[in-house]
């Protein structure tokens, strides 16, 4: 995996030529002479003149707009198929067509001899046992038989741009979000959730549904919006069918060459009517509020990709994403040692910008705040290769289009303690509206946003302040050393309810230890086990005293009362001091960083726990306190050690040495 690039303002994104299948019909091709046209029968639909590319006995194109216009005009009659029209990166799409069915589950999903497009509502996330409002929107999947590969410019120039969309409103007026982000805001600090993505309803009319309406949406979008990861458009088939129409900002997941690739992107700042600025793109950057929201999210993603059980993973970032109204953040996760990608897509759903962290308590956030199911808003669109590769979107700035023209949409602001529900609001305003502009041709086309002046984003100041945030990560994702080779025992790490879980044991893999994770409940329903195991009491989500706890706690003080080594981080160190005799309280700080010498090493950890451990040390016991508030971030004693921050995260500089000194017998 290569180096990032200290100065790249713009996320690398690299996209690999497909393959167009045309069976029997490449013979025919071969046969004509050279740059001769053959009118081949390419599809079902309608029979055009096509070139041979190169030296590729797979590949045709279609180069003309004739041809192009052709293609999609075979998409838009009555008996219209079920198609895709995937723009992947600046020079081509791919199209592909085929028959839409649904599968059970992610596991399920066929894979046509062109590939498939699966469009994964949010209720799949039902699969990974998750808190999930199940509203039945099934997993449409489109098994392409046929696959075309045209330019994007023919597209832009052949599609119209945009389509006409009448009765826009919101589903509830802007006093209702802002009271419901209220309402998240102060409910938040007994809940252990540090943010969530609030969604907002939106839902339009178009005023002549159908095939084309919807590839006239598409072209509003190419011409409309810039910079993001896939910008596409999804028919079931058929005059009423279902489709999906979007230009997300990130991509979800993308497998290819062994090597899997996530691109969490949080953070959001406004350009001006004048355009970006450097000054502007410098104070969203040295934003702590945007940063850790952007934190939070690579966090949970990172703890999503260690569950896979990857080899080896890096982080590179943060980046500046640029579209064209908003900019945003984001990094790249690169991993590499999980070769299946219906096992990556299932593991890695869904993006945690479109929820929020930790992703269990936020998911029930949302499904307590938000006033029904989500659809397909924050799942994922798919394409699978009969290679065994694949790429997908985060299913956000997007819009589902029934086959009665009605048309919704789903926006969210990020909401945190710190949030402004005014500001919030505000936020879903901007993103619908950037949205409308485009799917009705009225965006960049029509009305051009200013570019980045000449400069902007490789300005001093502006790459100063990146480079800054990429000093503030951990080098043990940034740039992560050979693992251990030796063999420095068991580490039971006990899942109290967060996936952060995940990402603590690969780093207790990496320092040398070999880690068992089990869920709180299995540990409460079969015991500690693991013989000679260092008990390491995971991060989640609630209060020390949590009744679902009891079994855990007793089963760890009795390990305490044996002489058994137990640590704690998170909520397993509020669990580990309050058993050693602290007393655990509402937290009223604000989150923050400290510093923090913790077993001989002076660091600067972010704080997000919502109870803080308050209280004299019992006697045997050495505590760590803020030197703000009083409250305890590190404790050690005769056979137990913890600490309140989390080693495992991003933001935590130095948190390998941390979690070595931590488990090492000799931190006593």
């Amino acid at each position: 995996m290569g180096e990032p690039s200290q100065h790249d303002g713009v996320t690398p994104f690299d996209y690999p030529d497909f393959v167009t299948y045309l069976g029997q019909s490449i013979a025919e091709m071969r046969a004509a002479p050279q740059d001769a046209k053959t009118w081949l029968p390419i599809s079902k639909h309608l029979t055009l003149p096509l070139r041979l590319t190169g030296d590729d006995d797979h590949m045709a194109t279609l180069r003309t707009d004739d041809e192009v216009r052709g293609l999609l005009a075979g998409l838009t009659g009555r008996r219209a198929p079920a198609f895709a029209v995937l723009c992947r990166g600046p020079g081509h799409a791919d199209v592909l067509v085929g028959e839409t069915t649904t599968a059970p589950s992610t596991g399920h999903v066929p894979i046509g001899p062109a590939g498939s497009v699966a469009l994964l509502p949010f209720r799949q996330l039902t699969e990974r046992g998750l808190p999930c409002r199940d509203d039945g929107t099934p997993l449409r999947v489109l098994v392409a038989t046929e696959r075309h590969l045209v330019p994007r410019a023919a597209l832009e120039r052949v599609l119209p741009a945009g389509a006409e969309v009448v009765d826009a409103r919101f589903d509830e007026d802007d006093e209702s979000y802002a009271a419901r982000v209220r309402e998240v805001v102060t409910g938040q600090p007994g809940g252990g959730v540090t943010h969530c993505l609030l969604r907002r309803g939106f839902t339009a009319r178009l005023r002549r549904p159908g095939p084309a309406s919807v590839l006239a949406l598409l072209g509003g979008l190419l011409r409309g919006e810039r910079g993001a990861y896939w910008t596409f458009a999804v028919h079931e088939g058929g005059s009423g069918g279902l489709a999906l129409v979007g230009a997300p900002p990130q991509g979800q997941v993308r497998l290819s060459g062994g090597e899997v690739v996530l691109r969490p992107t949080c953070g959001t700042y406004h350009h001006p009517g004048t355009g970006p600025s450097a000054e502007g793109l410098v104070s969203f950057l040295r934003d702590d509020k945007e940063f850790g929201e952007l934190v939070t999210t690579v966090d949970a993603e990172l703890a999503s990709l260690c569950a896979l059980g990857p080899a080896e993973i890096r982080v590179e970032g943060p980046l500046l994403l640029p579209m064209s109204r908003l900019t945003h953040t984001g990094c790249v996760l690169r991993a590499t040692g999980v070769p299946d990608a219906r096992r990556v897509l299932a593991g890695t759903m869904f993006a945690a910008t479109a929820i929020g962290s930790p992703l269990t308590g936020a998911l029930r956030l949302i499904a307590e705040r938000e006033p029904d199911g989500r659809g397909h808003y924050g799942g994922a669109v798919a394409l699978l290769e009969p290679d065994g590769s694949l790429d997908a979107a985060t299913l956000i700035r997007t819009c589902e289009v029934e086959g009665s023209g009605r048309v919704r949409v789903s926006v969210g602001a990020t909401v945190g303690a710190g949030s402004s529900p005014a500001a919030e609001t505000a936020e879903t305003r901007v993103k619908v509206d950037a949205l409308l502009a485009a799917l009705r041709g009225s965006g960049a086309a029509a009305q051009p946003a200013p570019p980045p002046r000449p400069g902007v984003l490789a300005a001093d100041a502006v790459l100063d302040a990146l480079s800054a945030r990429r000093r503030e990560l951990a080098s043990h994702w940034t740039h992560p050393a050979p693992a251990r080779e030796d063999d420095r025992g068991p580490v039971l790490v006990v899942d109290l309810g967060d996936h952060g879980a995940a990402a603590l044991a690969h780093l207790v893999r990496r320092c040398g230890w070999r880690p068992v994770v089990r869920t709180a409940a299995d540990v409460a329903a079969t015991g500690l086990g693991v013989p000679g195991a260092t008990v390491l009491l995971g991060p989640g989500p609630g209060h020390a005293d949590d009744p679902a706890l009891a079994a855990v706690r007793e089963l760890v003080d009795a390990a305490l009362r044996a002489g058994r080594e137990v640590r704690g981080v998170g909520l397993g160190f509020q669990v580990l001091a309050r058993l050693l005799g602290f007393g655990v309280a509402l937290r009223r700080s604000a989150d923050r960083s400290r510093a923090v010498p913790s077993f001989g090493i002076p660091d600067n950890m972010p704080l997000r726990n919502a109870f803080a451990v308050t209280g004299p040390a019992p006697d045997g016991v050495q505590a760590h306190r803020d030197d703000v508030t009083g409250e305890v971030l590190a404790l050690r004693g005769r056979t137990a050690a913890g600490v309140q921050f989390r080693p495992e995260s991003v933001a935590a500089a130095g948190g390998a040495g941390v979690l070595g000194a931590l488990l090492h017998p000799a931190a006593r």
